[in-house]
């Protein structure tokens, strides 16, 4: 392939070539090229590839520090409300647990986060995807290696990648448009027969 598929799109570039290739294999079209199209899902996939696996490394960064952050705080709380001097300084025992009070809270919080945004949950349900989107991407580099790869299969990768996807939005909103021009399709089939 050549370097084209190798640049990454922006995600309005993304979402704008996503849709001419899902709209040119549903529609039959050969407009642009079928190595164009071949050249396009190979750029699609690239891209989300290389997007998730920044997101998914910063998403399990960013769990890790919460957990350990917590952790970390959760000891030195405990450490501080253990520590007891002799009657030399009676004012630590309220210092301390002040002092305690604040850090539990600031545990309270990260913990708080870390339930809210459900990074453990989040992290894997991309890291899952990210994993489908390479098997996708080497199983479709493996197809376009050899010869007479048509528009069905290419119509086939592309449905796999927005199967992989999931979530997201606008590839939800073509896989029902994608339905409802399968089901006209069907009824106009019915209808004529």
């Amino acid at each position: 392939m050549s370097n084209e598929t190798h640049g990454l799109l922006k995600p309005k570039e993304e979402s704008k070539k996503l849709h001419q290739l899902y709209s040119a294999l549903i529609n039959g079209n050969i407009e642009p090229s079928t190595d164009q199209q071949k050249k396009t899902m190979m750029q699609l996939l690239n891209t989300k590839v290389t997007v998730l696996d920044q997101k998914t490394n910063k998403i399990k960064y960013l769990h890790y520090t919460l957990r350990i952050s917590a952790m970390l705080l959760s000891g030195i709380a405990t450490v501080i409300l253990g520590i007891k001097f002799t009657n030399a300084n009676s004012d630590w025992p309220v210092v301390s647990s002040n002092i305690a009070l604040g850090i539990t809270a600031t545990v309270t919080f990260l913990t708080g986060l870390s339930v809210f945004w459900d990074t453990d949950n989040y992290w894997k349900r991309v890291k899952v995807m990210l994993n489908k989107l390479k098997e996708i991407r080497y199983e479709y580099a493996f197809l376009i290696s050899g010869e007479g790869v048509n528009q069905k299969d290419l119509k086939d990768i592309l449905n796999r990648y927005l199967n992989a996807l999931g979530d997201e939005y606008w590839e939800n909103l073509l896989k029902n448009a994608s339905k409802t021009k399968d089901e006209d399709k069907n009824k106009n089939a019915t209808t004529s027969s």
